[in-house]
């Protein structure tokens, strides 16, 4: 129970910082862009559905659930997950290094 609460938290304070990340660029609400170092961007909608997260990259989406942590958030799809907070994720893919990446 207090795992479910903290999630929702976390979601709530992230859907909470989307519409001011999003005021950057062209992106709408509940919508973050990231940057990495190694000149990679990807961006994530977070979806009026809860739980829901689609992950763009390359042009091609990905739709990730949200799992269970005790900060932040987590979302996933098969092996594929991305992890972190409005300001800073991670992006783990299989047969990749993870991607520590910063919202624009």
């Amino acid at each position: 129970m207090f795992k479910t609460m903290m999630a929702t938290a976390a979601c709530t304070l992230l859907l909470a910082s989307a519409p001011a990340l999003a005021q950057r660029g062209n992106l709408k609400k509940g919508e973050i862009a990231y940057v990495c170092p190694n000149g990679d961007s990807f961006t994530v909608l977070f979806g009026p559905a809860d739980g829901a997260a689609t992950l763009v990259r390359r042009g091609e989406t990905m739709e990730m659930q949200r799992q269970p942590t005790e900060s932040g958030f987590l979302y996933a799809t098969g092996n594929t997950n991305i992890i972190g907070t409005a300001e800073q994720v991670t992006l783990n893919v299989p047969g990749f290094p993870p991607l520590t990446c910063r919202s624009r």
